[in-house]
């Protein structure tokens, strides 16, 4: 009786077992993925889905991308400069009364103070002027620039200007003869200074003469 008791048990144990064993699902072998695998691809996946494919990057080396710019010249010598902006004209001009210093006896009571000790008013010095502008013209814009007193006679009618005094030296201040003339180039022009019309380079005078009948 024993024996068929233990012989029983031992056939159900062996029943439990076997089912339990039939229960435990395998892992198949291709869940598993291997590092190589997932790092590297096959050549045969790469044939088949050629989108997957590594792209191969491209560079551009400096030489490649680098526009050559020709280089402009910033500076430019002193002689193309003047080429491109000209100079404005210019002339020498001077206003002196030197003339006095040997007639001073004849010189209006009172004016000896208002004399030079050298005789100039205006000393010789370049001045610039545009293109058309007389004698006058420059006289009275230098003359005004550098407060030097100048009183003049206009007359329209003639378009000419008549100078009375510079300096506060005026006409008849030294003898009934006296007054101021000009010159340009070391010449007496026979019109007035408002009609001579400046050229580069000349060389005005404004001249306090004590005999204007002496050239």
């Amino acid at each position: 009786m024993k024996k068929v008791i233990i012989t029983c048990t031992i056939i159900i144990l062996l029943a439990v077992a076997f089912f339990c064993s039939e229960n435990i699902p395998e892992i198949p072998e291709t869940d598993v993925l291997s590092t190589t695998a997932l790092q590297e691809p096959s050549s045969e996946d790469t044939a088949e889905n050629p989108i997957d494919s590594p792209v191969k990057e491209q560079s551009l080396s400096i030489e490649e991308i680098v526009i050559d710019i020709p280089q402009v010249p910033v500076e430019t010598s002193k002689q193309e400069e003047e080429k491109i902006t000209p100079s404005s004209p210019s002339c020498m001009l001077s206003v002196r009364c030197d003339s006095v210093l040997s007639n001073l006896d004849m010189l209006t009571n009172g004016k000896a103070e208002i004399i030079p000790d050298n005789g100039i008013i205006f000393s010789e010095q370049s001045v610039t002027f545009s293109e058309g502008e007389s004698v006058f013209d420059i006289l009275l814009r230098e003359l005004k620039n550098n407060n030097v007193h100048l009183e003049f006679v206009e007359t329209p009618m003639y378009n000419s200007v008549y100078i009375e005094g510079i300096g506060n030296l005026y006409e008849f201040d030294c003898g009934s003869f006296s007054g101021w003339l000009y010159k340009v180039n070391g010449v007496q022009p026979t019109y007035g200074c408002s009609q001579y019309i400046v050229q580069n380079g000349d060389k005005i005078e404004l001249i306090y003469s004590c005999n204007l009948f002496e050239r």
